[in-house]
């Protein structure tokens, strides 16, 4: 089983251009690479975040997934 952790990385300044450099520690934890596309959300005016495409994708077939057993179960319990 993965242990996943959460970590405060430090902060960043938001440059002229809106712009904002990741740690080094956050983007080797991340296993980030130069190039490398960023989802970028965000909540409440509080709060943005990053996540890597690829792991976007991974979590959306997931949800996908789940979404398809659960219409399933909702469409055969109306039969």
């Amino acid at each position: 089983m993965r242990q996943h952790k959460h970590r405060f990385f430090g902060t960043t300044i938001v440059g002229a251009k809106g712009q904002v450099v990741i740690p080094k520690e956050a983007r080797e934890a991340m296993n980030l690479t130069q190039g490398e596309k960023l989802l970028v959300f965000g909540g409440r005016g509080h709060m943005i975040g990053f996540m890597k495409l690829d792991g976007a994708r991974r979590v959306l077939k997931a949800m996908s997934d789940h979404f398809d057993k659960l219409k399933n179960l909702v469409e055969d319990d109306n039969e």
